[in-house]
């Protein structure tokens, strides 16, 4: 059952999503009433749009950890 756990390291969990949305757009595929196929295919779409907010949000970490953090503190006039 470790299968179940997400990873913590980032390109897995990002492969994670991928392929859960992947998994989700076959069934949709395979399904055989018009509501299962909607189902499956907005489930598809929540796992994709996760992996691509997780990418964004990873870039923008690491985008942070290369400039200055801004501060919070006025200058003198």
């Amino acid at each position: 059952m470790e299968d179940e756990f997400l990873s913590d390291l980032p390109e897995e969990r990002f492969a994670k999503y991928r392929t859960l949305a992947a998994q989700a757009r076959n069934a949709a595929h395979n399904a055989v009433s018009r509501e299962a196929r909607e189902a499956y295919m907005s489930i598809a779409t929540a796992w994709e749009t996760m992996a691509i907010e997780f990418e964004h949000a990873r870039r923008h970490i690491f985008d942070l950890g290369r400039k200055p953090w801004p501060s919070n503190k006025t200058t003198p006039n």
